[in-house]
């Protein structure tokens, strides 16, 4: 018989779980999982699960077939897991002024959009696009605000493993506290 109650974890990041119910007169089992760019691997085992490595941004295909001294059971189900999108790379600071940050990055494989979020002690300023860049402003002077660039997918969500980067805002402008008048 075809596997059936076919089940795709993924625990930890990077690691794919496929687990499944044990069907009777069985010798073992093949899972097979191709990634969305072409490469396949598989795995053979007597027991009712496999573990598979996999990386950000990609969909997987899985399948498992049961066999037995007589062959192979039919196809089952194809099934499908996308996993998170990748964290954005080379995150680079553009522009810094007293109020506004400018960050610019890399991108990056199953990403439909960005989150840029500018974060002290007591404020979080942020962007959504789907833009490579993002300006901050309304920011408070000569302050350290953690910046974190998140990428996000409508089937995933975002990823909220992405790095943060420490930037400090441009210095205060004098403030005048008094004026003399001098002959």
């Amino acid at each position: 018989c075809t596997p059936h109650d076919i089940k795709v974890q993924e625990i930890y990041p990077g690691n794919l779980t496929i687990s499944w119910s044990p069907s009777p007169m069985i010798d073992y089992y093949t899972t097979f999982v191709k990634r969305d760019d072409g490469l396949e691997v598989s795995c053979n085992t007597t027991l009712k699960r496999c573990y598979f490595h996999s990386e950000c941004g990609f969909t997987y295909f899985i399948s498992v077939f049961s066999y037995n001294k007589a062959g192979q059971s039919k196809p089952g189900n194809v099934l499908n897991y996308t996993t998170v999108p990748c964290c954005p790379t080379q995150v680079k600071t553009l522009f810094v002024s007293s109020d506004t940050i400018e960050v610019k990055w890399n991108p990056v494989r199953g990403a439909e959009m960005y989150e840029t979020k500018a974060q002290d002690m007591g404020s979080v300023v942020f962007c959504n696009d789907t833009s490579t860049i993002c300006t901050l402003s309304g920011l408070e002077c000569n302050i350290n605000y953690n910046v974190t660039v998140y990428s996000y997918s409508d089937i995933r969500g975002f990823n909220n493993s992405c790095p943060r980067k420490s930037i400090k805002t441009g210095p205060c402008s004098p403030r005048i506290l008094n004026i003399t008048k001098v002959n």
